[in-house]
């Protein structure tokens, strides 16, 4: 049975929820928009998720810190984490890699880039090609 992948974008910036908004429309992936860790949370506990894209420093919770609390709401394994930051460089992008993330966005975004990482997220492309 076809299921259609859901990213879920976990930012404060109108900018980000536009731009990927507009990057899996083409792709028809389905997109949940939380501004902060304790409104991603709720959507966690209700919703599967192929993919989460979050901000590097939020409000409320550091990159770091989402990778450990998605363990403990999901020990059978996280989807993959995709993080952003106007900030990205090698070290973040080490970091990410090594805590076990899937990529790391650098700000302001490229549409084209964001599809392309979209892309090569592992469930999200299964999901596609079982369409």
């Amino acid at each position: 049975m076809y299921q259609q992948a859901r990213i879920l974008l976990i930012s404060p910036c109108p900018e980000d929820h536009q731009t990927f908004r507009a990057a899996v429309r083409s792709k028809e992936w389905e997109l949940k928009h939380a501004t902060s860790w304790a409104e991603a949370r709720r959507l966690l506990r209700d919703l599967n998720f192929s993919a989460i894209v979050i901000e590097a420093n939020l409000g409320d919770c550091h990159w770091r810190d989402v990778f450990s609390r998605l363990a403990e709401l999901d020990p059978a394994g996280a989807p993959p984490i995709i993080v952003t930051s106007a900030d990205a460089d090698d070290r973040l992008w080490s970091e990410v890699l090594n805590l076990g993330g899937h990529n790391v966005l650098a700000k302001p975004f490229e549409q084209r880039e964001v599809s392309w990482v979209l892309e090569t997220i592992p469930r999200a492309s299964e999901e596609l090609a079982t369409a």
